[in-house]
């Protein structure tokens, strides 16, 4: 009779378990408990050596150098104005990475991560605002687990909406490689027209000799024109 008892359990639970079809990873933000699919996170990570952005969003803590992308992370707590864990200064602050559409990667701060949570989608409820401190807009529903109700954010709506700005996010210092960068670009286009308009003369050519005297006298001759406010290239007849 117990071993009937036994089978007819473990069937039981090989139903349920087959009945699984929705995972997610679960995590702590502003003392309730939260969910995010998890087909939309790409890892998990610990960290606090954000880049600061000037002028950025109030709830951006900065950018991070995830092997080698550039990523902005944001602090959800003060995204939703919700309440947050107080952690020493230079704390690791815990931070859920997304690969969103358009392959947006973004990382988002919050209280602590839990575990990944597996689920059957038909228990998951539509969303009500008594559940959350979240407009009900950014919420995919909500479900009880575990002795633990579970508020299920739909990320991909919460960041569609404010993407772009995201995407522009640049750590400090950025704009101005890029700005020395094409300059550095415009004055070597500028110093090669003289070494061919050089060798229109006759028997000049620019060489290992010459070549330190040659740079030397375009850098004048480009204080020069730039004073005048003209062109650095002369003008053909």
């Amino acid at each position: 009779m117990d071993t009937a008892v036994n089978q007819i359990s473990i069937e039981k639970a090989g139903d349920l378990q087959q009945k699984i079809d929705f995972k997610m990873v679960t995590f702590r933000l502003g003392g309730k408990d939260y969910g995010i699919d998890i087909m939309k996170v790409k890892e998990n990570l610990k960290g606090n050596n954000f880049t600061f952005v000037p002028n950025a969003l109030p709830y951006v803590a900065g950018v991070y150098n995830l092997r080698g992308d550039i990523i902005p992370i944001i602090d959800l707590r003060k995204m939703f104005y919700l309440p947050g864990d107080v952690k020493k200064h230079k704390a690791q602050e815990e931070v859920i990475i997304l690969r969103l559409v358009d392959d947006l990667i973004l990382g988002i701060i919050v209280d602590s991560i839990n575990k990944v949570q597996g689920i059957v989608s038909d228990t998951i409820q539509p969303p009500h605002p008594l559940f959350g401190d979240i407009n009900i807009k950014y919420i995919a529903g909500v479900v009880e687990h575990e002795k633990h109700l579970f508020i299920i954010l739909d990320v991909e709506r919460i960041f569609s909406e404010t993407a772009e700005p995201f995407k522009q996010i640049q750590p400090p210092g950025e704009k101005e490689k890029k700005g020395i960068a094409k300059k550095a670009a415009l004055q070597e286009v500028n110093y090669s027209f003289v070494v061919e308009t050089l060798r229109t003369f006759k028997s000049f050519y620019v060489s290992d000799l010459n070549r330190k005297w040659v740079e030397t006298r375009f850098k004048e001759w480009k204080t020069l024109r730039e004073d005048e406010n003209k062109p650095i290239q002369l003008a053909h007849p």
